[in-house]
């Protein structure tokens, strides 16, 4: 088995603008690697959006496999990094694509009941 290694931007303190800059960074490295790679199976590992999303776009046909840490928009709610409305956008976009994983796998059992109407407005 080969690992590949994306070395992207991370901010020295989190901020809103420091985490897109980490996720843009991240998304344009990873994507391009999975369009090249010929792996049978995809694994994305969350709260990386840029990671979820590259999963999604470069699966190709392949089984894509998440394994969710944490959530990123009740997570930025809850950082305090962005208000409710911007945290629930960025949540229905996190579940959309959680809902195209042939299979997510959850570190803890409470992520499994969470649901984009429990973050807080």
């Amino acid at each position: 088995m080969r690992l590949s290694r994306l070395r992207h931007a991370v901010p020295v303190t989190p901020t809103l603008a420091g985490r897109a800059r980490m996720e843009s960074t991240f998304f344009g490295l990873a994507l391009p690697a999975l369009l090249v790679e010929r792996s049978q199976v995809v694994i994305a590992i969350s709260p990386t959006l840029s990671g979820l999303t590259a999963g999604v776009c470069g699966a190709r046909g392949r089984p894509l496999g998440v394994l969710v840490q944490d959530l990123t928009g009740n997570g930025a709610l809850e950082s305090g990094l962005t208000g409710s409305v911007i945290s629930r956008k960025i949540a229905g976009f996190e579940y959309a694509l959680l809902g195209k994983a042939d299979l997510i796998g959850v570190i803890a059992p409470q992520f499994a009941d969470i649901r984009i109407s429990t973050v807080r407005r």
